[in-house]
């Protein structure tokens, strides 16, 4: 898979693109590197971006319109200074590995997009192009890729919505534990309500190979060892409690999967730049092969039916960014009427329980 270095400096970034020829022809499998300077990519109109996304993050539950319009001028941006070339000098390839430095490591660089009235939304995603995955460094992906051909994605460890805690009902998190147990079969463990302890998940942790939680998340960008997933009784399972705990330990080779389904679970810290600190660096560090994280806000349907359709994609034999890629994709691309088809529970083609399909179903023919 190709591997994108991304930095901005003071007076225009670079992108490093390293790519691998085909064993048998010319180069015989030997990397090709590529630079690219991206003039617009300086160290201040990274930090601008930074900062005015964090600022309308923090102010998105009363100035919605503020927010949208932030994000969307920030990913147009990132189209222009930086995903734009890239995706150009990837041309013919379908996936990337993107490592990020410095502030760029919070801004959606898959999100980046162009106008394009081809397709249904009226613009081409860097996603469009290819199946975008992050890393922290090349070697943390090389490690993550030879972990993740040793463990299939089977043996679930499902969370959803511990209680009590102060903060919103999630009615969809059951349905969305429920679906991932269906979809990926053999053995699951769902712990819901009061029985999501922090004690419990950590004991339960290392005894599964995918891990995933339909919770609340609480970022720390200031303290990012603080950042922390909600379980019962408003403790917290935070980042340090993952450094500290040893996955690999023994015959145990490690975890295949974590999805942590909850709002701003990839937000990193700020005080460490060039370090991409959050919950997902947590779950790598603690033995995880991969991580699918939101950046931030996500809605509960939204939640359950982009990882339903992920979990179907990844159980049809594509790698977990084309699959996460893939569930995006459709969720923006296709009406609810669509959804609602595909979801019914006696004639859809979800392939779910109809007990498992029938809420999200239910709540489809009701949306605007």
């Amino acid at each position: 898979i190709p591997i994108v270095y991304l930095a901005a400096a003071r007076l225009g970034g670079v992108a490093l693109v390293v790519t691998r020829a085909a064993r048998g022809g010319a180069g015989d499998g030997a990397p090709a590197v590529q630079l690219l300077e991206l003039s617009q990519l300086t160290d201040t109109a990274v930090s601008r971006r930074a900062t005015a996304l964090e600022d309308a993050r923090q102010k998105r539950d009363h100035d919605q319109a503020s927010w949208d319009g932030t994000l969307d001028a920030v990913c147009r941006w990132l189209w222009l200074a930086a995903m734009g070339p890239v995706t150009n000098a990837l041309s013919g390839q379908s996936a990337a590995c993107l490592i990020p430095t410095g502030q760029l490591a919070s801004l959606p660089l898959h999100a980046a997009w162009t106008p394009d009235h081809t397709r249904p939304a009226g613009r081409r995603y860097a996603l469009d192009d290819l199946a975008i995955s992050y890393a922290p460094s090349a070697v943390a992906m090389l490690h993550a890729r030879e972990r993740a051909g040793q463990e299939a994605a089977a043996g679930l460890l499902g969370v959803a919505e511990p209680l009590p805690v102060n903060a919103k009902p999630l009615p969809f998190a059951a349905a969305e534990v429920a679906a991932a147990a269906a979809i990926l079969g053999g053995p699951a463990r769902e712990l819901h309500g009061t029985d999501a302890e922090r004690a419990r998940i950590l004991a339960e942790l290392p005894g599964h190979s995918v891990v995933h939680f339909a919770c609340h998340g609480l970022a720390r960008p200031d303290a990012p060892l603080d950042s922390a997933l909600l379980t019962s009784n408003n403790e917290q399972l935070t980042l340090g409690d993952l450094f500290r705990l040893e996955l690999a330990e023994g015959n145990w080779r490690g975890m295949r999967l974590a999805v942590l389904s909850a709002c701003e679970t990839q937000l990193p810290g700020r005080e460490l730049p060039d370090e991409l600190v959050g919950l997902p660096s947590g779950f790598l560090q603690a033995g995880a092969a991969a991580v699918v994280a939101s950046q931030w806000m996500i809605g509960d349907t939204a939640a359950a039916l982009t990882t339903t359709m992920f979990y179907r994609n990844l159980v049809s034999g594509l790698e977990g960014p084309a699959a996460l890629r893939d569930a995006q994709a459709w969720l923006r691309d296709t009406t609810n009427a669509e959804k609602a088809a595909f979801l019914h529970p006696a004639t859809g083609r979800s392939g779910l329980p109809p007990a498992v399909a029938r809420p999200l179903w239910r709540w489809l023919l009701q949306a605007p």
